[in-house]
């Protein structure tokens, strides 16, 4: 049974393992050496199971792509050496209110009535573009979760004046 399934099958099973267990198999079994050996999707999911890294499924490259781009950045980090450098200018001054999370940069304006992210390149030729998020009130924090389809939570507060009724 287990000899029928496809590669594609067989690295997914095994990408939900430990590294060292996936190792282990390989050594003990020819058929899970061979599918790890040539198939670059499995080759691919393997290091990105040993990266700790998750997949994303709308990316547009190949999995030999996506393999080839885990290995440099897994490289640039192992070294500390980035592959390249870009610059821009911050669109406000300091305020108190940032984060970073994955591959966004989010900062406040200095009234905390605005935000600015800016998605940090993977590559030389991306464009830094920074979009504006008019937030209407003050902000006393917010948080970002890259997981949870770019989710951006604001926490604002809401002062009662003295003609304000509550029922």
């Amino acid at each position: 049974m287990f000899a029928s399934l496809p590669n594609e099958t067989i690295v997914e099973i095994f990408s939900h393992l430990p590294p060292e267990s996936v190792a282990a198999c390989q050594l003990v079994c020819r058929r899970i050496h061979e599918v790890f050996r040539e198939a670059s999707y499995a080759r691919y999911k393997n290091a990105l199971t040993a990266s700790n890294g998750i997949d994303n499924p709308s990316s547009p490259l190949t999995p030999q792509e996506k393999f080839d781009r885990l290995r440099q950045v897994e490289k640039g980090w192992a070294f500390l050496t980035p592959t390249f450098s870009l610059s821009t200018r911050v669109k406000t001054s300091a305020s108190g209110l940032y984060d970073l999370t994955g591959d966004s940069y989010v900062v406040g304006n200095s009234l905390k009535t605005m935000l600015y992210s800016l998605s940090l390149p993977s590559k030389e030729t991306d464009e830094l573009k920074w979009r504006e998020i008019d937030l209407g009130n003050p902000c006393v924090d917010f948080g970002l979760s890259v997981h949870e389809n770019d989710l951006l939570a604001v926490v604002s507060r809401f002062v009662p004046s003295a003609s304000t009724h509550f029922i």
